[in-house]
Parts: C-alpha cells; sequence; structure tokens
C-alpha cells in the first residue's frame, strides 16, 4: 500500500530511525527490529523505533547513503519482508539540455511524493550505481547524484 510522509534529519550519530508509532502497529513490527529502507537502487538496514505521528525522524547518515532529500515522500510499506520503500525515483535520459518541460515533470512528481532525475547517458556511474543529473531540490532544480532509478 502507498501513503505519504515528511522525512526530517535527526543526528548523525543516530543508528535508530523514529516512525509513526500507527505505521509500525500497521505493519506488525515492534520498537527495537531491523528493517530495510530502499530508494531507488539504494537500500539500508535500520533499527525503528515508534514516535510521534505523521513524521519520520530519519538519520543523516541513512538519508546521505540513500541520497535522500528531507521533504515528502510517497512510500510502500511491506509488513512481511520489513521494507519501506521511497519513491519511485524516476529517471529521465536525454541528449538534451535542461527545458521547461524537464522541470514541470520534476515539479509534477515532487507534488505526489516522486523524485523525477534528468540525466544523461555519460553521467550514468555503474561501479557505484550511481547517477548525475538534475532534480528538483527544496523546490529549486539542481545537480545531484542519487542510485540507479527505479524506472527510466
Amino acid at each position: 500500500m502507498g501513503h505519504t510522509g515528511v522525512v526530517r534529519v535527526i543526528g548523525r550519530r543516530e543508528s535508530t530511525c523514529i516512525l509513526p508509532r500507527s505505521l509500525l502497529a500497521q505493519a506488525g513490527w515492534r520498537t527495537g527490529e531491523i528493517v530495510t529502507f530502499a530508494f531507488g537502487s539504494a537500500h539500508r538496514r535500520m533499527r525503528v523505533q515508534g514516535g510521534e505521528e505523521d513524521v519520520w525522524q530519519l538519520p543523516a547518515s541513512l538519508l546521505r547513503a540513500l541520497r535522500l532529500v528531507p521533504r515528502r515522500w510517497f512510500y510502500h510499506l511491506d509488513g512481511e519482508r520489513r521494507l519501506i520503500r521511497f519513491g519511485p525515483l524516476i529517471g529521465i535520459m536525454t541528449t538534451w539540455q535542461m527545458t521547461p518541460y524537464f522541470r514541470s515533470v520534476m515539479r509534477a512528481a515532487a507534488s505526489r511524493g516522486m523524485m523525477a532525475v534528468v540525466f544523461r547517458p555519460t553521467s550514468l556511474r555503474p561501479s557505484v550505481r550511481e547517477l548525475e543529473g538534475w532534480g528538483l531540490v527544496n523546490g529549486v532544480v539542481r545537480r545531484v547524484r542519487v542510485p540507479w532509478p527505479d524506472v527510466v
């Protein structure tokens, strides 16, 4: 099932993600369990605990590892596999320059809790399964480095 949630950053040395208590109950998880967080091709495992409703507090180290920016995200919850997948991360491969059309696609994706990244074929980094392109960060189109997308 898919929902949206606001992702916020907590301390750099934190090793636990604080998720809404209702989300833990919905998934059948308990405080202290280890859950996999995924975005595009990147994934990391972290311990979870219950917190206030409608707020996700994720350690800076997890956000950095997933290349995820703090904002409202669409997510899919898989209780059996102990998995939370953010996105989808959408890749738009082009040989053109950044255009107003691409910007409008990025804004439309962000308004739905997704991320669209425009990139050139030469910006793929297969050794680390990442790509460099242009994405919407805090409402501004910027250069970003993200994991391989869910769909291109």
